[in-house]
Parts: C-alpha cells; structure tokens; sequence
C-alpha cells in the first residue's frame, strides 16, 4: 500500500506539474496572442498609412500625366503655328521677290518710255 500511495504522490505531482506546465503554456500563448494583436494593429496602420501614400502618389502621377498631356498638346499647337508663320513668311519673301521683279520690269519700261519721250522731244525740237 505504501507504494501505491507513493506512485499516487509521484502521480499527483506529475499532474501538478503538468497542470503548471499548462497554465505557463496558457500564459505564454496569451502573451504570443496579445503580442500578434500589438503587431498586427501595427501593421495593420502602416498598411493603411502606405495606402494612402500610395494614392497620394497615384494622384500626382496622374496630374503629372495630366500636365504632360496638356505640355504636349501645346507644343503640338505651337509647332502648327510655327509651320504657319514659316509658310506666312514664305508666302511674304515670295510676294517680295514678285514685286522686286515687277518693279525692275515696270523700271525697265519706264525707262524705256522715258527715252522713247526723250527721243519723240528731241524730234519735235527738231522739226520747230
């Protein structure tokens, strides 16, 4: 009988210990527990907070974007001009070089009528 009581007490021990075993590993896993809700709250805002940098950058990407396209389209408008104005002047140099060559026929003629007078008065004089 005394070795049942003793393995009953050895048992009863063993059952202690494990009951305290138990309850550390109860604690430990409330702790781990409280730990990965800490951790996950954390996380969970710096998710947030990089989501919204990531939408603050989204948006200044697209007005960048944005920007660019109107950057283009007025370059696109001024290289129109630009060849417009080209022509224009183009057209002008060309209006410029016609009247030079008509004002050098029309001198030629003149001066051609102005000796034909020259010529017409000098007969005339000659005649009186």
């Amino acid at each position: 009988m005394d070795d049942f009581s003793r393995e009953l007490g050895q048992f009863e021990k063993q059952l202690e210990n494990l009951a305290n075993n138990f309850q550390k590993i109860g604690i430990t896993l409330e702790r781990l527990f409280d730990r990965i809700e800490i951790d996950s709250k954390s996380t969970l805002k710096e998710l947030s907070r990089l989501e919204s940098d990531l939408k603050s950058e989204l948006i200044k990407r697209e007005e960048l974007d944005r920007r660019f396209e109107e950057v283009k389209a007025l370059s696109e408008n001024n290289r129109k001009t630009l060849n417009t104005e080209k022509l224009i002047q183009s057209n002008f140099e060309t209006e410029i070089k016609t009247g030079v060559r008509a004002a050098k026929i029309f001198g030629g003629i003149a001066t051609g009528l102005a000796a034909i007078a020259a010529t017409i008065s000098t007969v005339i004089a000659l005649i009186k």
